[in-house]
């Protein structure tokens, strides 16, 4: 539905760092291109920032400081920070 290609483009512009084109866009999530452009109006409803851009080399692009942005770590880093928060939870 609606909101499952909504979440499936947020990834794909999550991947990307250049725009992306909405025909590509369209094409991946096999929907009409027309669609794109509600799916961008929702997800800045909920507080992501997209960058749109039009002309031949236009598209659209997730904007590196947009609400919600995740932030992946290796296992030793999620290894590093569990450790660290165990000796902050400890008393003085």
């Amino acid at each position: 539905g609606k909101s499952a290609n909504c979440i499936r483009m947020l990834l794909l512009l999550k991947q990307e760092a250049f725009l992306t084109k909405r025909s590509k866009l369209a094409q991946l999530l096999e929907t009409n291109i027309r669609n794109i452009s509600e799916y961008r109006k929702e997800l800045e409803e909920a507080g992501y920032r997209i960058e749109s851009t039009t002309g031949k080399y236009g598209g659209y692009r997730l904007l590196p400081n947009s609400l919600f942005h995740v932030v992946s770590l290796r296992k030793d880093e999620l290894q590093a920070s569990k450790r660290s928060t165990k000796l902050l939870e400890k008393p003085w």
